[in-house]
């Protein structure tokens, strides 16, 4: 199941004023990797942002 709060964190690390590049890394991981109970047209938008994050 993708976790909204693992999504949050996720938005966070990227964050110029938080930047911590580890972290956002490992959160783009488990957010692209867990399997979602229900495949939705959130989820599929939380996934695009987050590939297109650096």
């Amino acid at each position: 199941m993708v976790d909204s709060k693992m999504y949050f964190y996720e938005r966070i690390y990227a964050l110029s004023d938080y930047r911590h590049p580890d972290k956002l890394e490992e959160m783009k991981r488990i957010v692209l990797t867990k399997e979602p109970k229900v495949m939705s047209t959130a989820i599929r938008e939380m996934h695009e942002e987050v590939e297109k994050l650096e």
